[in-house]
């Protein structure tokens, strides 16, 4: 298993630690995720149920995660 999965949550796509949470969340618990947000998740986070939502990216998360995995920062986007 990974070390690090990333699941919708609080209106933004998290990443968290399987260390943390070696099974796959579930509807109504809360998870800390890699940015140190608590997240109660809720059906629209689950692709596999009929109310999910896509949510943008918490980039806390993605700069965690990518400390954690020994990955570049992630790149400067340009604004036009």
């Amino acid at each position: 298993m990974p070390r690090h999965l990333w699941h919708d949550g609080g209106g933004l796509r998290h990443a968290y630690d399987t260390a943390s949470y070696p099974f796959p969340p579930r509807p109504g618990e809360e998870i800390t995720v890699l940015c140190g947000a608590e997240v109660t998740l809720v059906r629209e986070d689950f692709p596999q149920l009929p109310e999910h939502r896509k949510h943008p990216t918490c980039w806390e998360c993605d700069a965690a995660w990518r400390r954690r995995e020994g990955l570049a920062p992630r790149p400067a986007v340009a604004k036009r």
